[in-house]
Order: C-alpha cells, then structure tokens, then sequence
C-alpha cells in the first residue's frame, strides 16, 4: 500500500512540474506577442523614403534624434542629408558583400560620425537660445551620434565575422 501512494505522490509532483512549465511557456509566450503587436512609433518623414534605414528601427530613431538639431531655415539641412546618404550607403555596401565593402563601410562610417559631429558643433553656436536647444545639443552630442556610431561598428564586425 506505501508504494501505490509513493507512486501517486511522485506522479502528482511530475504533473504539477509539467502545469508550471506550461504556464511559464505560456506567459513567455504571451509576452513574445504582446511585444510584437505593440503599435511603434512611425518612421521620420525625412527618414522613410530611404528603405534601407527604414527597416533598421533603431538606427532610423537615432538618425531622427539628430534631425532634432535641424533649423528650418539654416545650412543644416544639407549636413543631415549628407548623414543619410552616408549612412544608406552604408547598408547598401553591407548588402553587396564583396571584399571591398569592409573598407567602404569603415570609411563610411567614419564620414558619418564627422558629419554629425559638424552639425552638433554647428548647433553649439545656436544652442543658447533656449533650454530646449541647449539640451538637445548636448544629448545629440553625448548620446545620439555615439549611439549612431556605435551601431555603425556592429554592422561593420557583423560583416567582417560574415565573411
């Protein structure tokens, strides 16, 4: 009789590790979904034309970060711009895959960062005209173009460790 209730016992254990494990699969699953259907915020208008940047979310929300210290009626616009194709090209080299590519990204890349950095120093001259501006300059920066570099070198060892 003791061995048909050890036996229920450890049947009754296995199955209620069986439930916890399916609950947790569950919720991590639900979580999974949750996390997929939650609505993002739409790409720059500046930003969607170009596909590529597009599809990489967090790279078009930094570059959308750094639009920020973009004057409507100031020299600006062409420096932004010049980020954008620098960085399109970027990704279309990362696309190519030839031996070459890896010295155009890194010079690519290097561009980007020298062209962001001209227009933060650019904006620096503008930036005690308010709070707002003097914030936004600092945090474009110290956070954004690094974050935008940064993210420029994965793509560039991601590449290299794909060869």
């Amino acid at each position: 009789m003791d061995d048909i209730w050890t036996t229920a016992r450890a049947a009754l254990g296995s199955n209620r590790q069986i439930a916890l494990r399916a609950g947790a699969a569950l919720l991590a699953g639900a979580g999974v979904f949750a996390l997929r259907h939650i609505p993002r915020a739409e790409v720059d208008a500046a930003i969607a034309p170009r596909t590529r940047i597009a599809r990489v979310r967090t790279l078009a929300e930094a570059l959308a970060e750094l639009r920020v210290l973009e004057p409507h009626d100031s020299e600006f616009a062409p420096h932004f711009e010049a980020v954008l194709e620098a960085v399109d090209a970027f990704l279309l080299e990362d696309e190519r895959r030839v031996v070459a590519s890896q010295g155009r990204m890194s010079r690519l890349a290097g561009e980007v960062e020298r062209v962001a950095a001209q227009m933060c120093a650019c904006a620096e001259e503008q930036m005690h005209a308010s709070d707002d501006a003097f914030v936004a300059v600092l945090r474009a920066r110290d956070e954004v173009v690094p974050r935008i570099v940064g993210m420029l070198e994965d793509a560039l060892w991601n590449h290299l460790l794909d060869r």
